[in-house]
């Protein structure tokens, strides 16, 4: 929705605006091209997601339509930053790891994958960082809910925050072991045989190249537990919680963090997903979600690798 202008023709729409309301069809359009359901769910959230930012910004918006520039400067993060800084790391790390790709083989996919996604997920955050700094928004304010510095673990109620996010994380991996072993059973394979055929598969892709899981190891360990809860919780569940209170702000942000991971791990990232959410409210910090993502993804994956 456009305002005239002094002339009374029509104000432009600003092309940022127009292209992030096209990714979540682009993402569909992709989803139906490849016959790939996953990735139509994902445009389908996507979309979702981008509808609540553009009505956030059109709120703002509102009492300012016919005198634009008499309204009060919004402060990052907002949701549809948020969003493209996520779409922003995928695409990146996909374009960055082509020339790698390239140069190692496909004997060289993991390391090329690695390389993608750790240099994507760093730019990503530094940039990220750089802009909020620019508009006057410390780190500390996007680490901490209540803008405290974030590195006062001697505090008792950091380090009982931390043993809490331990806790957690212990008891999630867990569940992902047993998950893992029902995943397996004969029993929902004899049941479920799509299941069974996507476990091929991914066994398949493991001995045709062994670095896969040994970079999948790395940046599930080393990059996912900062790069991704600075991004789905201190920038998107930060921003939606800020416009629509805590529970929806909750699932919609676990719910967009969970169709960017492969369909069989759905259950259990949400779970990560919605435990860091609850925790970086119950906590006031970052910190303690890192960290129960860290444990996670340590366990889980020192578990793939005895396996």
């Amino acid at each position: 929705i456009t305002s005239p202008s002094s002339s009374g023709e029509p104000e432009p729409l600003p092309q940022a605006t127009r292209m992030a309301a096209s990714l979540g069809n682009l993402s569909f359009g992709i989803g139906l091209f490849m016959g790939s359901w996953q990735v139509a769910i994902m445009g389908l959230a996507l979309n979702w997601v981008l509808a609540g930012a553009l009505w956030q910004s059109f709120r703002e918006r509102l009492p300012f339509l016919f005198d634009p520039h008499s309204q009060p400067k919004v402060l990052p993060p907002t949701i549809l930053s948020s969003v493209i800084a996520i779409l922003g790391m995928q695409e990146l790390g996909i374009v960055v790891s082509i020339p790698f790709l390239v140069v190692l083989g496909k004997d060289g996919t993991g390391y090329a994958m690695l390389i993608g996604y750790g240099l994507a997920g760093i730019l990503v955050c530094l940039f990220v960082h750089l802009h909020h700094l620019k508009h006057g928004v410390e780190l500390s304010e996007i680490l901490n809910i209540d803008a405290l510095p974030a590195n006062r673990t001697e505090n008792p109620k950091m380090l009982a925050s931390l043993t809490l996010a331990a806790l957690i994380a212990v008891c999630l991996s867990m569940l992902a072991i047993f998950y893992g072993q029902f995943l397996n059973s004969d029993f929902l394979r004899s049941w479920l045989p799509s299941v069974a055929e996507e476990l091929a598969k991914s066994e398949q892709a493991m001995l045709e190249s062994p670095t896969i899981l040994l970079a999948y190891g790395v940046l599930a360990i080393f990059c996912a537990p900062w790069v991704e809860e600075f991004l789905f919780r201190g920038l998107m569940f930060r921003a939606m919680r800020t416009q629509w209170g805590f529970w929806p702000a909750l699932l919609v942000s676990t719910g967009f963090f969970t169709v960017l991971h492969p369909v069989l791990s759905w259950p259990l990232v949400f779970l990560i997903g919605a435990s860091c959410a609850w925790l970086f409210v119950k906590t006031r910090s970052l910190l303690p979600c890192i960290l129960l993502h860290f444990v996670y993804n340590l366990i889980v994956v020192l578990t793939s690798f005895s396996g």
